[in-house]
């Protein structure tokens, strides 16, 4: 019961980190098309 809310939070974690990962990928590919 209680490694239920750490997997979700490790979840959410790494879920965030792919979010910005992608706008990061964005940002990088719009600066070199500029």
């Amino acid at each position: 019961m209680q490694g239920e809310p750490l997997v979700n939070t490790n979840t959410s974690l790494y879920k965030t980190q792919i979010h910005f990962y992608m706008i990061f990928l964005s940002k990088v590919k719009w600066s070199k098309i500029a």
